[in-house]
């Protein structure tokens, strides 16, 4: 039996960042969860030899206008333009205010999108949401205490693009990986390409 760690990266939530796992701080994770939690992992086993089973790609997009104008624009275009994908409402937001495009689940009306592929096989689902509609919920109470009034003002008009990729398969296509081994964190950020645009590409061509 093996030891599983979610990794997120409010790890690095700060009064100016909402907190993201980047090149320039990745190989600081270990050092990171030892000053918050006491618990020593080995950085360099962690970075280049333990397999990643599943991670987030996340760009946020800040918007002068009403973010729910450009969310809902979005979901009319997919709507329209393609058949490989079925879209609903994200269930972390209050009502319309993101949507995640997955494949053949009731997912109720919320607030974000959510867009999967119509395979029962696709295990990768991409969220468009509000990010400051998101961290509104109880459960980030303690998240917001750590970033400033000014940036929690900001993340209203934050929309977040989530892909979330749940296989070693589908994390190798995206990163670019041509290794047929299990993905490491070091291999995520030798990837040179904007993920999400490269998904957004293939999604309305």
């Amino acid at each position: 039996a093996g030891l599983v760690i979610e990794i997120s990266g409010k790890l690095f939530v700060s009064a100016s960042s909402l907190g993201y796992i980047t090149k320039e701080n990745y190989k600081s994770i270990a050092e990171k969860i030892y000053s918050l939690y006491g618990v020593k992992i080995d950085s360099n086993y962690l970075v280049t030899k333990a397999p990643v089973c599943r991670t987030d790609v996340c760009e946020d997009v800040v918007i002068k206008d009403n973010p729910l104008l450009y969310i809902s624009e979005l979901r009319q275009i997919l709507k329209r333009i393609t058949y490989k994908y079925n879209i609903h409402m994200y269930k972390d937001c209050p009502y319309k205010k993101g949507f995640t495009v997955i494949p053949n689940k009731h997912i109720p009306e919320v607030n974000g999108l959510v867009i999967e592929k119509k395979t029962l096989s696709s295990k990768t689902r991409l969220s468009v949401y509000i990010k400051g509609a998101e961290i509104k919920k109880a459960k980030h109470r303690e998240y917001r205490k750590h970033i400033s009034d000014e940036l929690y003002k900001q993340t209203q008009q934050t929309i977040r693009f989530e892909l979330e990729l749940k296989k070693f398969k589908d994390i190798r296509k995206h990163f670019g990986i041509n290794s047929k081994s299990a993905p490491v964190i070091q291999d995520l950020f030798e990837c040179q390409n904007s993920i999400i645009a490269d998904v957004m590409s293939k999604m309305i061509n």
